[in-house]
């Protein structure tokens, strides 16, 4: 098993895939990474998307604001892709907001 400093010093980010197509195995292994990620007061405010259907991950790729389509440019390349969404009913959110000068929904579901 690697230790931390391995793990930090290995991180980077992927943007040219293959066509190989992602395994359930390995998308429930992505998942349950994410389901386990820390929440302010556990909320898990989050839910996923799994999205396999070519077409839509290239429209997914352009819904973005105008003149920032090359941010995404290689999101329509990517054989699978999860969207992450925010929940913002969880009670302790709403209250949160009114109290905190940051988005917690915001954070939680970066994390």
């Amino acid at each position: 098993m690697k230790n931390l400093q391995e793990i930090l010093l290995s991180r980077r980010s992927v943007r040219l895939f293959s066509d190989r197509p992602v395994t359930d195995e390995e998308i429930t292994a992505v998942l349950e990474a994410a389901r386990v990620a820390p929440s302010s007061n556990n909320t898990q405010p989050w839910r996923f998307i799994v999205v396999r259907e070519k077409e839509t991950i290239e429209k997914l790729a352009k819904a973005v604001p105008a003149g920032l389509n090359v941010i995404n440019r290689w999101l329509s390349k990517a054989p699978c892709i999860i969207v992450c969404c925010g929940d913002p009913n969880p009670i302790y959110h709403r209250a949160a907001e009114k109290a905190l000068p940051a988005d917690l929904l915001i954070i939680d579901v970066t994390i």
